[in-house]
């Protein structure tokens, strides 16, 4: 039978030296690679070691995070809608007024009033000097200081038969009368002694 050879106790350790391929394996640097899969396993395992109550805590937690994300954006919209609204409302406000403020403009333009043509003064019998009466009636007022006849006609130089009565009074007067005709007109006035002025005036 076979007998393993006895070592004696203070004899030298004989190590055998490594074959080149255990070297290679042994001086060999850990991989990046398999350090990275450590930890994500690490990784994996620590999410698979949470409770069911951390899970949806975490859970609502990104619900709420999300929901106020929405909520911004909603209030975003909202506000931008609100301001296009506004602005469009004081644009429409600007451009009725600039049309009623024309409107207006317009209006003034159109309004006629009496205008002063000419004036007439004297003291007797005259005959004045022609005026134009470019609108649709005109007025001669007129006041008269004296004790006898006061009669006045405007007349055209090309018709005398054309012709507007403005006062046939005696003594003190005053008074106004309105002719409805346009056109050159001149004042043939017929009186006694007294002082009278005349004023003309149109409607336009």
């Amino acid at each position: 039978m076979f007998k393993e050879p006895t070592v004696a106790p203070n004899s030298p350790k004989i190590t055998t030296p490594a074959t080149p391929i255990e070297k290679i394996t042994k001086d060999k640097p850990k991989s990046l690679w398999g350090d990275s899969f450590q930890l994500i396993t690490k990784s994996s395992n620590s999410k698979s070691l949470l409770t069911d109550e951390e899970k949806q805590k975490i859970i609502e937690e990104e619900k709420l995070r999300n929901s106020i994300k929405n909520k911004g954006a909603n209030s975003c919209s909202l506000g931008c809608l609100f301001f296009i609204i506004i602005f469009v409302i004081l644009i429409t406000l600007i451009i009725n007024s600039s049309k009623n403020n024309f409107k207006n403009i317009n209006n003034q333009s159109e309004i006629k009033n009496w205008q002063s043509v000419t004036k007439f003064s004297g003291n007797n019998a005259k005959k004045t000097d022609t005026f134009i009466i470019n609108g649709e009636k005109f007025k001669a007022i007129y006041s008269y200081k004296g004790d006898g006849n006061f009669i006045v006609t405007a007349n055209t130089p090309s018709n005398v038969f054309n012709s507007c009565l403005i006062s046939n009074t005696i003594g003190n007067s005053s008074d106004e009368t309105i002719c409805y005709k346009k056109g050159e007109y001149y004042l043939d006035i017929n009186s006694f002694p007294g002082n009278w002025e005349i004023e003309i005036q149109e409607y336009k």
